[in-house]
């Protein structure tokens, strides 16, 4: 459904293919786009992803899903568990004012073949690097990049060299 939407938003403002970036779920669903409308994908960037859920990740998932859909349970409460997956033990305690940056960012409201990098965090306890890894070999002239030490937040957990390596992949494609 989301790959869809942002289908028929691309459709709509009519500016040709589209660099996709997508992170964690996003970048499922750019997974979908790019399979779906290729016309529309002018490159890729697949971010801390998966290509398809294993039973592990599916009942991680699922249990998220149960804890979103409790009564009084709000997206900051299923956000403050998920953050305990999605970051290292380390930089989970030395980032307090990040983590709670993060958490009220979530409070204030919703958030073909082509050129393609992957990448996936080498602690990465939601999309486990094994997954990063079936990826790529799907999409063997993908660019890679393991963010060793690295959780589910590499943008978070080391910003300079996560954007110097999303910028690299967009220079290399512009």
């Amino acid at each position: 459904m989301f790959a869809d939407v942002a289908a028929a938003l691309l459709d709509h403002l009519d500016t040709g293919p589209a660099h996709l970036f997508g992170h964690s779920m996003g970048g499922a669903i750019a997974q979908e786009l790019a399979l779906n409308r290729p016309d529309l994908v002018a490159s890729l960037q697949l971010h801390c992803t998966w290509g398809a859920s294993d039973p592990y990740t599916a009942a991680l998932f699922e249990s998220w899903g149960a804890l979103a859909a409790a009564p009084g349970v709000g997206p900051v409460a299923v956000w403050r568990q998920m953050l305990l997956w999605a970051m290292t033990p380390g930089f989970f305690a030395a980032s307090p004012e990040l983590v709670e940056s993060w958490l009220a960012t979530i409070a204030g409201g919703p958030l073909a073949r082509v050129p393609a990098l992957v990448t996936w965090g080498s602690r990465d306890l939601i999309c486990r690097p094994a997954h990063g890894e079936a990826l790529a070999a799907a999409l063997p002239h993908a660019g890679r990049r393991v963010w060793e030490g690295v959780g589910h937040l590499p943008f978070m957990e080391q910003p300079g060299e996560f954007a110097a390596a999303v910028l690299g992949a967009l220079r290399a494609v512009s």
